[in-house]
């Protein structure tokens, strides 16, 4: 997310006279995108979790999913999972892609954006179209451990997570770079606060996966 946020500003070539109005983007999209996380959690919770009497759900693969939610849903379930599945494949599937052709184009240097044809930005292109396919092929694997790559990456997510936060932290602070557009005290308290929480919230997580992959349970 980080990542395709600075590409896209970028490429659409946004001017400092419309910084306020970017920020406000931001704002907006992280709320709206948090608010969706929060109701994720919290319908889960009320769902699944109540439904076990508090001892969880194991969830193995995307049908196990949809079956879960049939004391809720009924007849609706595959069919409500499989449009929310098919939402979220579809953001992701460009989203990921992009992130990543976006972040090896500009560190190699060559032509990258949306905006170009495929001469102009063959290796960002080519890269993207590579990445859907494989994406397309390890998907289409049979008897796949979706529920298990997924939370594996989220293990990758949390090593990355504290490094990319920093990272942007560190750039947004230098005059150099940034000018008089650097962070203030306020922002950097605020900025440097939730970075260490989240952060800590991520390495937390990576420490409990990976004690419970020796049969460890850290909690309860």
């Amino acid at each position: 997310m980080q990542l395709y946020i600075q590409s896209a500003v970028a490429e659409r070539g946004v001017q400092m006279s419309d910084y306020k109005y970017e920020r406000l983007e931001v704002y907006v999209g992280s709320i709206f995108s948090v608010s969706i996380a929060f109701f994720i959690i919290v319908s889960t919770a009320t769902t699944l979790f109540v439904a076990s009497h508090g001892k969880g759900v194991a969830l193995g693969s995307a049908a196990e999913a949809a079956q879960a939610l049939v004391p809720f849903l009924g007849i609706f379930a595959s069919r409500a999972f499989a449009v929310g599945l098919l939402g979220a494949a579809l953001l992701a599937s460009g989203v990921l892609p992009l992130s990543t052709s976006y972040s090896l184009a500009e560190a190699f240097g060559f032509e990258r954006g949306v905006g170009r044809t495929w001469n102009e930005a063959p290796f960002f292109w080519g890269l993207f179209t590579v990445l859907i396919l494989i994406g397309v092929v390890i998907a289409m694997l049979p008897n796949l451990p979706v529920i298990q790559i997924l939370l594996n990456l989220y293990l990758l997510n949390g090593l990355l997570l504290p490094i990319i936060l920093f990272a942007i932290l560190y750039l947004v602070n230098q005059k150099r770079l940034m000018g008089c557009y650097t962070n203030g005290l306020a922002y950097n308290v605020v900025s440097y606060t939730l970075a260490i929480v989240v952060s800590g919230l991520a390495v937390l997580y990576l420490f409990t996966q990976v004690l419970s992959f020796f049969g460890i349970q850290l909690f309860g």
